[in-house]
């Protein structure tokens, strides 16, 4: 079982937010043959934003890689534009 859970947490009057992470440690591989404990399961994919991943990790790696080129083409990363170019990214990995 996998856990990655993020919260937002707003400051209200000082106009501050924050991201908050939590995810379990243990890694799964080939078809879950083998399990390792204390790997974090999240990585930063561009310098405002980081991807949490669940799942086989030969899989997400791909994923994270192909989301970390398609946000690095962003001068800005507005909330919805960085969705827009994780679907993406998704859609194009999931084609092949």
């Amino acid at each position: 079982m996998t856990v990655c859970i993020a919260g937002i947490k707003d400051e209200g009057r000082t106009g501050k937010s924050s991201i908050m992470l939590i995810c379990d440690r243990r890694i799964s591989l080939f078809g879950g043959w083998f399990s390792q404990e204390g790997n974090a399961k999240y990585t930063q994919v561009h310098r405002d934003w980081f991807g949490m991943f669940a799942g086989g990790v030969e899989e997400t790696n791909l994923m994270l890689k192909e989301v970390n080129r398609s946000l690095a083409k962003l001068k800005s990363t507005p909330f919805e534009e960085v969705v827009d170019h994780c679907r993406s990214a998704y859609g194009k990995l999931r084609k092949d």
